[in-house]
């Protein structure tokens, strides 16, 4: 894993206790999304809430950070703790959170692809939504009301931040969003 985050980043993460609670990741991912995006003076790195009575529907607290551009969301992250993994609900509600949270910034967002990247724990599941085709990426599994049907497969959450290879997927979609902001403030200044 070394060389794709830095060190304080790991250690932070490996100070995550056992049973950890939803705030117990709030430091370890602070540390990590400052470290990709606060070397570049654009970035802001924010913490986001919701009202308990906006529309926006969550059964149980979660973190959520946007990346800005210069006061534009780039990318969203939602985290989750690990333990609910397992819970088709769960899994269900964090596919629904973030498709929900692509489409209502979307429009704000100053690239083609607004990415979105659902956690558990250090597990993570990549979206996208193509502003060009409007399409959010993977594609949804329909759901049935009278059929208990997985529609947020385990399978997606199988890369690890804390696995070599699997960083360094997550690194590349880091600087992809990077480098897309860097054409986007070009073309922006022409």
């Amino acid at each position: 894993m070394s060389g794709v985050w830095l060190d304080s980043v790991i250690r932070r993460f490996q100070r995550i206790p056992n049973n950890p609670t939803e705030k117990d990741y709030y430091a370890p991912f602070d540390k990590l999304l400052n470290s990709e995006f606060n070397t570049h003076d654009k970035y802001t790195v924010a913490p986001q809430s919701f009202p308990i009575s906006s529309s926006y529907k969550s059964i149980d607290f979660y973190i959520e950070y946007q990346i800005q551009l210069e006061d534009k969301p780039v990318l969203i992250i939602e985290i989750k703790v690990d333990s609910k993994l397992k819970s088709l609900s769960s899994r269900k509600e964090a596919d629904n959170q973030i498709r929900q949270r692509l489409v209502d910034v979307h429009e704000e967002c100053p690239l083609n692809k607004l990415y979105g990247i659902s956690f558990f724990g250090t597990y993570y599941s990549i979206y996208y939504l193509d502003k060009e085709t409007m399409k959010i990426y993977p594609d949804a599994i329909n759901d049935d009301i009278h059929t208990i049907i997985d529609t947020a497969p385990m399978e997606n959450w199988n890369k690890n931040i804390m696995n070599t290879q699997d960083a360094f997927k997550l690194k590349n979609i880091f600087t992809k969003i990077i480098d897309d902001c860097e054409l986007y403030t070009v073309n922006d200044q022409h």
